[in-house]
């Protein structure tokens, strides 16, 4: 890579332009603003509780209810939130809890967390074609509820489970 500095204070590379880029468009009547034009707008970087919106319900964020920890495997040490709903486990960017590092868990969805606000209790889903998770040191071929401090090992990663909510505290308590 060849930066330098045109005559006029524009930056390119001369291994990719033999002149100035910028330069060559203002002599040929092009003006970057203009070949934008109407992609050109203000973008509002704030939204506040009082805007709606169809992409931000701030109102519906999904609230923490627990937490997991990488105690073997690639993301040793890692920290992952549980959020109310579902929380779906694998190496995708998509996922809830992203175990990216983590050779032997698949991409999509390997298992799923829930809390269910009512009860307060937390519930490990698989799918029962999979033989590869345990909790607890006993396979799991469905589904089984997690108590606090499970260990749940999916392939090669175990993962610490702890609840922030349970039966003696939800988002939905209310004090009279």
């Amino acid at each position: 890579m060849n930066i330098i500095k045109c005559n006029k204070g524009h930056i390119y590379d001369a291994d990719k332009f033999s002149a100035c880029p910028h330069c060559s468009n203002m002599k040929a009547g092009i003006h970057i603003d203009d070949y934008l034009g109407e992609y050109q707008q203000q973008i509002p970087t704030v939204i506040t509780r009082n805007t709606e919106t169809d992409d931000y319900d701030l109102n519906k964020r999904r609230k923490t209810v627990g937490f997991l920890v990488c105690i073997k495997g690639e993301m040793l040490g890692e920290g992952f939130l549980l959020r109310e709903g579902m929380n779906d486990i694998g190496r995708a960017s998509n996922m809830h809890v992203v175990l990216a590092d983590e050779p032997t868990v698949s991409r999509k969805r390997h298992a799923c967390i829930t809390f269910d606000s009512e009860k307060g209790t937390f519930t490990l889903y698989v799918d029962p074609d999979r033989g590869d998770i345990f909790c607890n040191g006993v396979q799991v071929k469905d589904s089984c509820q997690l108590e606090n401090r499970a260990l749940i090992q999916i392939g090669e990663c175990v993962l610490s489970f702890m609840a922030f909510c349970d039966s003696s505290f939800t988002w939905y308590t209310t004090e009279g």
